[in-house]
């Protein structure tokens, strides 16, 4: 690990780390509305387990950008134009 990656997990935590990243992608059009956020697939992605992504899913679902469907997962969110400007 280098020395920035250390000063940046000082000054944030890994899920807070997580929601910005996935926000990003999100934001810069790799997830579609209404696709399924795999979090499995997230974990891999960014070299973590499962239970930092799902707490950065809960912050995004709290945000508004994904919605947690039970029993299904976690998706992103159909925004209005409108919406999607009040979230970035």
């Amino acid at each position: 690990m280098t020395l920035h990656a250390v000063q940046i997990l000082r000054t944030s935590s890994l899920p807070m780390l997580l929601e910005q990243e996935m926000e990003r992608v999100i934001l810069g059009g790799e997830f579609a509305p209404g696709d399924r956020i795999n979090e499995k697939d997230i974990a891999l992605r960014f070299g973590t387990s499962r239970g930092p992504v799902r707490e950065a899913l809960r912050a995004l679902e709290s945000s508004g950008l994904v919605e947690q469907i039970p029993n299904r997962g976690f998706f992103v969110r159909r925004l209005s134009t409108t919406q999607a400007a009040d979230v970035y």
